[in-house]
């Protein structure tokens, strides 16, 4: 019997191990496609509301991003935009200093405002895998 319990637990620590481990790829993977799925609603909104749309990461950390509404006032959509959304990205998923302070701008027709194409890395920290997601010059999102 105490046999039977010593390997119930120790497989029991086995399965906490390995989701611990494995999870971390899991993270990187979701938060890339969170963030593409994210940079598409952007666009749709833009389209679907007539208004300058951009998601633009933040620098620093937590490493975050948001996705704001623009105001046109003037000549510029961007004197006083509207956060409507604030990302987190998951625990040992980040943007590197290339990425960060990065906006994907979409016009009234959805269209991307800039210089395409525009490339977004995330990296997974602690194994310093990296996934890129890219916008085209239609303002179209490609995870490749």
């Amino acid at each position: 019997m105490d046999i039977v319990m010593a390997v119930a637990i120790g497989a029991i620590a086995v399965v906490l191990a390995m989701t611990t481990l494995t999870s971390r790829p899991l993270n990187l993977a979701g938060d890339r496609q969170d963030f593409a799925l994210n940079l598409r609603v952007t666009r749709e909104w833009a389209l679907d509301r007539n208004l300058h749309y951009r998601l633009r990461v933040l620098s620093g950390t937590p490493y975050q991003y948001v996705i704001e509404q623009g105001q046109l006032i003037g000549m510029s959509w961007w004197s006083s935009p509207t956060v409507v959304r604030t990302v987190t990205l998951r625990q040992n998923v980040a943007f590197p200093a290339g990425t960060q302070g990065l906006a994907a701008e979409f016009d009234t027709r959805g269209g991307f405002v800039g210089t395409p194409p525009l490339t977004f890395t995330l990296q997974d920290v602690a194994r310093g895998w990296t996934k890129t997601v890219t916008v085209n010059a239609a303002g179209m999102v490609d995870q490749p």
